[in-house]
């Protein structure tokens, strides 16, 4: 893990530094998510679509949805053709 800083100026924006860039393949336009713990750290993650996100967390939804899919299949047969 490597670290880059930069400076908030007078609008509170800052410049992504290259490295961190290119790290990220950050373009111009690109949303990121702020994530600010309870020990006052921050997390930046780059989101590419909002499509995208929406598709992960529905991913993780159904990766941590215990018997979900078991249940699903076994009650297929029972659904109406």
């Amino acid at each position: 893990m490597s670290a880059s800083r930069s400076r908030i100026g007078k609008r509170y924006q800052t410049v992504i530094p290259p490295a961190v860039r290119k790290a990220l393949r950050v373009k111009e336009g690109a949303v990121l998510e702020w994530v600010v713990d309870p020990e006052n750290r921050a997390t930046v993650r780059v989101i590419s679509s909002y499509t995208d996100e929406l598709a992960r967390l529905g991913r993780e939804i159904w990766r941590d949805a215990d018997g979900v899919r078991e249940a699903i299949a076994e009650n297929q047969n029972a659904w109406p053709e």
